[in-house]
């Protein structure tokens, strides 16, 4: 079938099957359906589809292999898009200044870096410190949230206590010891970063719902800390660690010292 002749249903889910995919083809994406109305809802109206990352902060001053091929692989992401959609994508990246910040990460101008070197490929880019300004917010206040995890009656709470799935809370946990250096609070940490994330919901929904996003990670752990009535695609990188572990999974680029 012409492309021209397809329906914006067909096209959206074509451009999932034929771009999507395999560029998600180690993480795969969180709901079909939700990723082609995301597509479809631009190409009814003859738009660029919206395509958005996170940008971590892990402390970098210089511009790693893994930073510049996964800059490149929103380059190609966007030109493949177009090869089947002639309106193109647009690729919005926000640099996650605040989450740098919250895990008491000194800048060292690693986000810059990328941003030069983003926009310098025509892909968009905003601090999350901005969209923060938008919407009049700022990171929770850690005494309020420490009594909030003391007290254990908050709805936030609870849906930590409760609702979160034990091995997942562990990897929250782990994460937190390795990225957080303000104290050695692993626990209070990562619930921390657990309440940090669900505010940030009020930033993403409703402006950035109709962005497909690509989550360097995986779907177990976006599933909580992710709305998960917007779109993604997961990117994982693996390496290949010989006979005895094959596709070994590789943190975020920021977080490599390479």
């Amino acid at each position: 079938m012409a492309r021209e002749k397809l329906s914006h249903s067909q096209l959206a889910y074509m451009l999932i099957d034929f771009v999507v995919y395999p560029f998600s083809s180690h993480g795969g994406i969180n709901d079909r359906e939700l990723v082609a109305s995301s597509f479809g809802h631009h190409i009814a109206s003859g738009q660029p589809i919206q395509i958005a990352g996170f940008i971590g902060q892990g402390g970098k001053d210089h511009l790693g292999k893994g930073d510049i091929e996964l800059l490149e692989r929103y380059e190609r992401l966007q030109k493949e898009i177009t090869v089947y959609y002639s309106f193109g994508t647009e690729v919005n990246l926000i640099g996650a200044d605040m989450h740098g910040i919250s895990n008491g990460i000194e800048d060292r101008g690693y986000l810059a870096l990328m941003q030069e070197n983003a926009q310098a490929r025509g892909l968009n880019w905003v601090d999350l410190s901005s969209l923060y300004r938008d919407k009049s917010l700022s990171l929770p206040n850690p005494d309020q949230v420490r009594l909030i995890m003391d007290n254990q009656t908050d709805l936030i709470y609870l849906a930590w206590r409760d609702n979160l799935p034990p091995e997942i809370r562990a990897v929250l946990i782990k994460q937190a010891g390795r990225h957080n250096i303000i104290d050695g609070d692993s626990l209070f940490r990562a619930f921390y970063y657990f309440v940090m994330r669900k505010q940030e919901e009020t930033i993403l929904i409703p402006e950035w719902q109709n962005n497909v996003f690509v989550i360097n990670g995986s779907r177990d752990i976006a599933e909580w800390t992710f709305p998960q009535s917007i779109g993604q695609m997961y990117w994982l990188d693996v390496r290949d660690g010989g006979r005895k572990a094959r596709n070994i999974k590789l943190p975020p680029p920021w977080f490599r010292n390479d």
